[in-house]
């Protein structure tokens, strides 16, 4: 149905739908109408209004760009694990990974590290000729594992687990067959999400000895409220 229309102003008469939209409107028609100025409530109401989507927009935007850097970050070290994987079996020698924690004296650059060793002598030292690479992790998602449960529902019971590297002497070699030397799961949890107490955001990557392939898992909170292992397999 057409809109009708006063014939001297041309101010829309139609129903206006959502509160939102209705305050909104009114001010505009209230300018075009040649009604001079808005009355408080009008004005107080947008500015509430604002508030409102103002507030939500920064609590969805923290969430999620927390929810990215997270996903980001774990793939990343499942990535690189995978990487040193498939390279210990193409060059047939072993290779090492080593999660470091560390001051790296720039401020644009993560102090969480993933160290690469080629370790083509098979002597488990970095020796002048072999090569060394590093993978910066994405800054403000360091190595975590806070009070809680494990990916075997465990708390932990060591302080040295609770950095979130759960290898021994934080490092893991990969064989020529693919196989690693140990089994065990590096923890990442997001600096604003553990403020925030957002759990949700936490993220785990494992990895299994005798395939040495890695997984990623994501924290379940509903499990969690209901008692069970609250980790995810992707």
């Amino acid at each position: 149905m057409a809109d009708k229309r006063n014939a001297k102003t041309g101010c829309s008469l139609r129903t206006l739908s959502g509160w939102i939209d209705t305050v909104s409107r009114s001010l505009f028609i209230r300018r075009r109408c040649g009604k001079n100025g808005f009355t408080l409530l009008e004005m107080l109401t947008v500015l509430a209004i604002i508030a409102i989507l103002s507030s939500i927009a920064a609590i969805t935007a923290t969430g999620s760009i927390d929810r990215l850097k997270a996903d980001m970050t774990a793939r990343t070290i499942a990535l690189s694990l995978n990487k040193a994987r498939i390279r210990a079996i193409s060059e047939n020698n072993n290779y090492v990974v080593t999660f470091l924690i560390r001051d790296t004296g720039d401020k644009d650059k993560s102090g969480y590290i993933l160290e690469i060793h080629d370790d083509d002598n098979r002597n488990g030292t970095k020796d002048t000729n072999e090569k060394v690479e590093e993978e910066n992790l994405t800054k403000g998602v360091p190595f975590d594992l806070p009070d809680g449960k494990d990916l075997y529902c465990i708390s932990p019971t060591s302080s040295s687990m609770k950095d979130g590297i759960v290898f021994p002497n934080n490092k893991v070699t990969f064989y020529p067959r693919g196989n690693a030397s140990d089994s065990g799961e590096v923890y990442i949890y997001p600096l604003t999400s553990k403020e925030k107490k957002r759990n949700w955001n936490r993220r785990a990557v494992s990895l299994e000895k005798v395939t040495g392939k890695p997984i990623i898992w994501y924290f379940d909170r509903d499990k969690d409220k209901n008692g069970k292992c609250p980790w995810t397999r992707k």
